[in-house]
């Protein structure tokens, strides 16, 4: 029997590890990143395929060698349940979306604008890059040092 979910059902499902935002993100670019097949809108709604989700998340993994591999890990994780590296230090291969960090709507602009992402691309910029962005301010760099250090996170030095 074929079973359909909703974004919803698949980021909130525990054998996935993905975010709403990620979800939302793999059906936005499903044709170019090999979910077409999956993915099925009745209006407004969209539905994802499990079984044709299940061997695309497999294949994907496949793909990704040892050391390319991203620990995906949910952004609500309190900061004590963060894994820590080797070196003591947060790993830095959250693959988390911004959206997800409930940053303002300036924020997110000057970091949609800026090519940014996700918290582990967000993390190898500087202060003086993000100010370089035209919208952006000390009040929405501070908001995003502040939702960063709350994750035990930080901008790279300069």
């Amino acid at each position: 029997m074929i079973k359909y979910a909703s974004i919803d059902d698949i980021a909130n499902n525990e054998r996935y590890p993905f975010t709403k935002g990620q979800v939302r993100h793999f059906v936005a670019k499903r044709k170019t990143n090999g979910l077409t097949t999956s993915i099925r809108k009745i209006g407004r709604r969209v539905y994802i395929r499990e079984d044709l989700f299940d061997e695309w998340v497999e294949s994907f993994k496949d793909e990704i060698t040892v050391e390319d591999r991203v620990e995906l890990i949910p952004i609500s994780l309190p900061l004590g349940d963060i894994p820590i590296g080797d070196n003591g230090s947060v790993l830095r291969a959250i693959k988390v979306s911004i959206d997800e960090m409930g940053l303002s709507v300036r924020a997110k602009r000057c970091l949609y604008h800026m090519g940014i992402k996700y918290v582990c691309d967000l993390t190898d910029k500087t202060e003086t890059e993000l100010l370089e962005c035209k919208s952006m301010g000390k009040k929405s760099l501070n908001e995003i040092k502040d939702k960063l250090l709350s994750y035990g996170l930080t901008l790279e030095e300069e």
